[in-house]
């Protein structure tokens, strides 16, 4: 799971640019809501 996530951050962050950091650290945490939310979504058992 968590090579999933750090492919999908890499593939949404990629060439673009951000001001500062703190635009980095928002996107990266509202896309990392949308990926717990969309497991959480899911019927699939991971375990």
């Amino acid at each position: 799971m968590i090579e999933f996530q750090n492919k999908e951050l890499k593939k949404r962050t990629r060439c673009k640019l951000f001001p500062n950091g703190e635009s980095l650290l928002r996107i990266v945490t509202a896309l990392l809501i949308e990926l717990d939310e969309t497991w959480l979504s899911e019927s699939k058992r991971y375990i």
